[in-house]
């Protein structure tokens, strides 16, 4: 090979690789923008879904929320429940409930007492207190349309945090926690791995109806879903009482004797409605 042959080879391939390395860079930029285009992105939906949660979770004050004693005085903090009338539902949380805890009822500051009348066999399963014997009114959520749910997750044993509110939505038929999507979003952005359960536990379900916000299931945490009852219980009734007339004087009562399932808890007071 002469000198001259040798200096064109040597003048091309250094065009070559010039012409390589611009590409080259021109791809990373175009890269670098589109990364930062989609992180710009992920912010915008992450800002907009955190102001979506924040502008459909209501505040403690609207829902029926109650604190929970194990005696009159009010000293010793059980766990937080919702009052419905003359009902005070929550979660049970150790296999042995007392049989009678104390909270406010209605605009009555002072303490009411509260029987047992339903107890499950799993912690984590609705317990149900009441003054006397009533139906619990249950809120039926539809199969068609989006509904804002309201999961109330209660922390026993802990009066500085006693509970806590997370924005759930069933629509057309499919339960979805938002958080769960913006805890996604978050850990994209900072490459960590997604978390897909929230809240941190049980929690009941509470949707807004004419009359007020009433439960319509439960959070079971470890299934990550919406238990909307279709099981059964044992059920002892009392007979409709009509007087000479034939006007009815009361209305058959179920008292549930034993529990088969926190699913068959919502069938049982549904069916009284």
């Amino acid at each position: 090979m002469d000198k001259r042959t040798f200096l064109f080879v040597i003048s091309l391939s250094l065009a070559l690789f010039a012409v390589n390395l611009f590409f080259q860079n021109q791809n990373q930029e175009s890269l670098r923008d589109w990364s930062s285009q989609q992180q710009t992105k992920r912010i915008q939906k992450q800002k907009a879904l955190e102001t979506e949660i924040a502008q459909r979770t209501v505040t403690a004050s609207q829902l029926p929320l109650t604190t929970v004693y194990a005696d009159e005085e009010g000293k010793t903090f059980l766990t937080t429940g919702i009052l419905i009338d003359q009902s005070l539902l929550t979660l049970s949380w150790n296999n042995a409930p007392p049989q009678k805890v104390f909270a406010k009822s209605g605009t009555d500051q002072k303490l009411t007492s509260f029987q047992v009348r339903f107890a499950p066999k799993e912690i984590g399963g609705p317990l149900l207190y009441q003054e006397k014997p009533v139906v619990l009114k249950i809120g039926a959520l539809p199969e068609f349309g989006r509904f804002d749910l309201q999961m109330i997750t209660a922390f026993p044993g802990q009066s500085q945090k006693p509970y806590d509110i997370t924005l759930g939505e069933f629509t057309d038929g499919h339960f979805a926690v938002p958080l769960a999507d913006l805890i996604k979003l978050e850990n994209e952005s900072e490459g960590k791995e997604a978390v897909s359960r929230v809240p941190q536990g049980n929690a009941l379900v509470l949707m807004k109806t004419s009359e007020g916000f009433l439960p319509v299931g439960i959070y079971l945490h470890n299934q990550n879903k919406l238990d909307k009852g279709t099981g059964t219980l044992d059920l002892q009734t009392s007979n409709q009482n009509r007087n000479q007339h034939g006007t009815e004087t009361s209305r058959e009562i179920f008292r549930p004797r034993k529990c088969l399932s926190a699913i068959g808890f919502f069938q049982l007071w549904r069916s009284t409605r």
